[in-house]
């Protein structure tokens, strides 16, 4: 017996029987006609169906901040690492921008820890954000409005669990099962409710095997990026202030390093020292290597469209790429829009000033919002890639930060662009560097694919599309 008829998608309008009810939810969101043809079409997919309580070992979470203090804080490799909202991102943890706490606090409060192979879910706010903790990871302390789930992994491929929560047949339940219009927000209990899609084990593992790699993929480019930095370091060293420096008030400069900025920041110990290793390299200046420059538009909200182009915002540039993941904003093509190019270098204008990535010819066509700069080049014997990876390089950002004007809200604009200055190293350096951010782009871009792979396969096992004739192929 059918448990709901619908009457209408545009308003939702749903018949349904008692079986479909739930007696703690009687607001029309819960009912909602995409929500119930979702649950439908997994109940039907005949692969069983299994509520996440039924399958997990444990879960906890903390209670508000737990009294995490900002005195257990600790340097990164010191302490326990804390995962917050803001670490989690494309399906796995950022361990880069997380910090340490003191391991007292994370053997103190239970409610906190997390190990490693734990799913790990955002639930208030920003929900259904995802992570597995990394196997190369014993011990992580989890932040507020986080909880951890924990697996039997001979029983389960915790990487095919993932795949499954991050699809939108989850993460719909998800929605559902939120309270709160301002602030969204799931609790234990309701995570519990999920309803997990088991298939036979040696599906779960062909689809947990393309997380794996995806995750081994991340690994590798992480390790091409230290040796982007060890390049760097190799060829500009640059002397950082000892600590008599450090705790200067004053410090002295000769007539001829006076330009028009006459204020006391330009002319920081710290900056001053790029002064110095411009003595050292060969520099040239932006300003003999662009052909144009451009700011984008931001269009108002009446013309977004979910079908449409992505919109490059400040949080969508990143060191040395483009962050494309499904909270973009989408807008309709205008020829009112400026549109990403191949060989452009973008970069950041107020707020987070000065982060570069050079667009790629897959990333062609996407919109620029205003606060995003466009720079098309000459024809250069720089290769573009490394222009990018200095400028997002400490020295780089060294640079940026000293040329920055505004100080409630930090901007750079045209000129002061045009004022930064790239170092020419030799040409197998630079080379090697410019092939190494393309290594780096091809890695992300694979590990993005297999998700997405990952996902489909999900979405094709609740469909009745997907071909197991594949598993037999691969074994």
């Amino acid at each position: 017996m059918k448990q709901s008829s619908t009457v209408s998608k545009k308003p939702s309008i749903v018949w349904a029987n008692n079986a479909l009810l739930d007696e703690e939810r009687l607001d029309s969101k819960f009912y909602d006609v995409k929500f119930i043809e979702k649950q439908t079409k997994l109940l039907e997919s005949g692969i069983p169906t299994i509520k996440l309580k039924n399958l997990m070992i444990n879960m906890n979470a903390p209670i508000g901040w737990q009294g995490i203090p900002s005195s257990a804080y600790r340097e990164r490799g010191e302490g326990i690492p804390l995962i917050r909202i803001q670490n989690i991102k494309d399906n796995q943890v950022d361990l880069d921008t997380v910090i340490d706490i003191d391991p007292n606090i994370y053997f103190e409060q239970p409610a906190i820890q997390a190990e490693k192979n734990d799913i790990i879910i955002t639930r208030v706010g920003t929900i259904g954000r995802l992570c597995k903790v990394p196997c190369n990871v014993n011990k992580v302390a989890m932040g507020q409005n986080l909880t951890r789930v924990s697996f039997n992994t001979d029983e389960l491929d915790v990487d095919y669990i993932l795949a499954y929560m991050s699809t939108e047949y989850c993460l719909d339940q998800m929605t559902r099962f939120a309270y709160g219009g301002v602030q969204p927000s799931l609790t234990n209990k309701n995570i519990k409710d999920l309803l997990i899609l088991l298939p036979k084990f040696g599906i779960q593992t062909y689809i947990g095997n393309k997380i794996r790699n995806a995750e081994q993929l991340r690994e590798e480019a992480k390790q091409l990026k230290e040796e982007i930095e060890h390049i760097f370091l190799k060829n500009l060293e640059l002397e950082m202030q000892n600590e008599t420096n450090m705790g200067q008030k004053y410090s002295w400069i000769e007539s001829n390093q006076i330009i028009d900025r006459i204020d006391a920041g330009y002319f920081s110990t710290k900056y001053l020292m790029l002064e110095e290793l411009e003595k050292k390299y060969d520099f040239i200046s932006l300003s003999d290597l662009v052909l144009e420059l451009k700011t984008g538009k931001t269009p108002s909200n009446d013309v977004d469209d979910k079908n449409g182009t992505v919109l490059i915002a400040v949080n969508n540039v990143i060191s040395d790429d483009l962050e494309l993941d499904n909270n973009v904003r989408k807008v309709k093509i205008s020829d009112q829009l400026l549109f990403t190019r191949e060989g452009d270098l973008l970069i950041t204008r107020v707020g987070t000033v000065g982060v570069c990535s050079i667009v790629e010819n897959y990333q062609e066509g996407l919109a620029v919002s205003d606060n995003v700069i466009s720079v098309k080049f000459k024809k250069l014997d720089i290769p573009i890639r490394y222009i990018a990876a200095y400028l997002n390089s400490p020295t780089g950002k060294l640079q940026i930060e000293r040329i920055v004007k505004g100080a409630v809200q930090p901007v750079i604009n045209y000129s002061s662009i045009k004022e930064l200055k790239i170092p020419k190293l030799d040409f197998s350096s630079m080379n090697q560097i410019d092939l190494l951010i393309r290594n780096w782009k091809d890695n992300l871009l694979k590990a993005n694919e297999l998700i997405q792979e990952a996902k489909q396969d999900v979405q094709f096992l609740i469909e009745g599309n997907f071909d197991e004739s594949k598993i037999i192929e691969t074994e």
